[in-house]
């Protein structure tokens, strides 16, 4: 009797011992601490997609100031259009023409890009086609990744007043999951600068 006694205090101790001995470790879990899924990856794999730009709901004529005589022609459409393959390098060289800059973020991926975060400029002949208004973009395989598309149309006289030199820029900005193809129809004005 005594020994099948000491079996079953021996049972019933080592349970309490084990929940002890965890609750000093950091509660069972390895190191105290437990995983940050947030933490950027410093590689990740990546895919080639299309990214189609449409005319949507710009709408020149509804902009203050905006000279009437030219109704609703938007110089951007020369991309949103296909007839502007390229955009200049940056907004200050070739400022008669419409310039368009694409910054994709990953949102958990250190490796993508520089430091995550990858700019280019509209470049609608890396898809085979010179005219029209796609362009094949670089974006994370797997995860969420953030594009904004900064569209500026090209300069010239379209406003009123002494300085009718003005350009118009409209932005988009969307998080995307995992997408196969981007299509943007959305655009929202930004600002109107002189040039």
């Amino acid at each position: 009797m005594k020994s099948k006694f000491k079996k079953n205090r021996v049972i019933i101790l080592i349970p309490f011992l084990g929940m002890l001995l965890m609750s000093a470790g950091g509660g069972g879990k390895s190191g105290g601490k437990e995983p940050n899924f947030e933490t950027p990856v410093s590689t990740c794999e990546t895919k080639i997609i299309p990214l189609n730009l449409f005319y949507g709901n710009i709408d020149p004529s509804a902009i203050q100031d905006r000279n009437q005589a030219w109704g609703s022609f938007a110089p951007v459409g020369n991309i949103l259009n296909g007839l502007q393959a390229v955009s200049p390098t940056s907004l200050y060289s070739d400022i008669d023409k419409s310039y368009l800059h694409i910054t994709i973020t990953a949102t958990n991926c250190a490796g993508y890009g520089n430091g995550g975060t990858l700019m280019m400029t509209w470049d609608s002949t890396n898809d085979g086609n010179n005219n029209d208004s796609a362009m094949n973009i670089e974006v994370p395989a797997s995860g969420s990744f953030t594009v904004t598309i900064d569209l500026h149309e090209g300069c010239g006289p379209w406003y009123n007043g002494s300085n009718s030199y003005k350009r118009a820029m409209w932005v988009n900005q969307a998080t995307y999951y995992s997408s196969s193809v981007i299509n943007i129809t959305n655009w929202s004005l930004n600002r109107v600068d002189a040039c």
